[in-house]
């Protein structure tokens, strides 16, 4: 795709001649736009061979993107919760008080659910991370008791609601990315979140419309429209 601008300077030029101009000041766009990169299919007298070349390339670059869809993430972290907490929130690793339990109000707040859904979308557009619910920002471990009194005392409605609220405001499409378990630490049953980075954007559905995250060291930022594309340019190009 080109802008009008674009298009106007182009003009009637040949795509022999603008072509290369383009790979030159932009390394690698023609062959992220499926482009073929043999020039003697740039000129007009071989330009169905031109589509053709275009059509299998185009054609592979949707077959590895469904693939990426339906392939299961290779679980690669091993460690110890305990010794994580110590390190403290980073890049990948945020510590969330609860899912819903406000603990001022000393009541249930649904609001505060998305404080963890932004976390999770921001660790799925980055490069993963681990979200832990029931520690505060400063390590201290609060346990989720109240928040399991909110879904009946029980760890499986708990995880089922995590679920839903990922599938429903995420996508379900990025479950093979996410992992939710449970530990005991200090006599606290506490929820971890493992999430692996995503093949695809993850955007995030809020009041307004869809909202994307990123990480930018220990916190979750929302882009704007001109950052969320130029991210996702960068990020997955």
């Amino acid at each position: 795709f080109i802008t009008s601008n674009t298009n106007q300077q182009i003009s009637n030029r040949l795509p022999e001649e603008y072509l290369p101009e383009v790979e030159d000041r932009f390394p690698g766009a023609l062959t992220k736009q499926c482009v073929p990169m043999d020039p003697l299919l740039w000129r007009l007298e071989h330009y169905q061979d031109f589509l053709e070349a275009r059509r299998n390339l185009i054609t592979t670059k949707l077959n590895e993107f469904m693939k990426a869809l339906i392939s299961e993430p290779e679980t690669k972290r091993k460690y110890d919760i305990a010794d994580l907490i110590k390190l403290g929130e980073n890049a990948t690793l945020e510590f969330k008080s609860t899912l819903q339990w406000d603990v001022i109000q000393q009541q249930q707040n649904k609001g505060l659910r998305k404080s963890v859904l932004k976390t999770i979308a921001a660790f799925l557009n980055s490069d993963g991370g681990t979200l832990v619910i029931g520690v505060d920002d400063s390590g201290n471990v609060l346990g989720i008791s109240n928040d399991l009194a909110l879904t009946r005392n029980s760890v499986d409605r708990f995880s089922n609601l995590l679920t839903t609220l990922i599938s429903d405001k995420i996508g379900v499409e990025y479950s093979p990315y996410i992992k939710i378990k449970f530990k005991e630490l200090n006599n606290e049953q506490i929820c971890i979140v493992d999430v692996d980075p995503s093949p695809i954007p993850a955007f995030l559905l809020g009041d307004k419309g869809s909202e994307f995250y990123i990480r930018f060291g220990p916190t979750s930022r929302m882009l704007d429209a001109e950052g969320t594309h130029n991210y996702i340019n960068l990020h997955w190009n």
